[in-house]
């Protein structure tokens, strides 16, 4: 796997369950294998992940 330099920016996008989430945990896995290091992101922010939020017991 190719590193990903620090003057690049990968956005993975996607439907829900699609593995976006896998494929990125995969990415950072292996280049940090490599002696790479990387910087995982992630934004919840739309209103349908908010209601399910305030619904969850807990």
């Amino acid at each position: 796997m190719s590193p990903i330099y620090s003057q690049y920016m990968l956005l993975v996008i996607g439907y829900p369950g699609n593995g976006k989430t896998t494929l990125a945990s995969s990415i950072c896995y292996e280049n940090a294998l490599e002696g790479y290091r990387y910087l995982y992101v992630s934004f919840y922010g739309d209103e349908l992940y908010k209601s399910r939020a305030k619904r969850r017991p807990g």
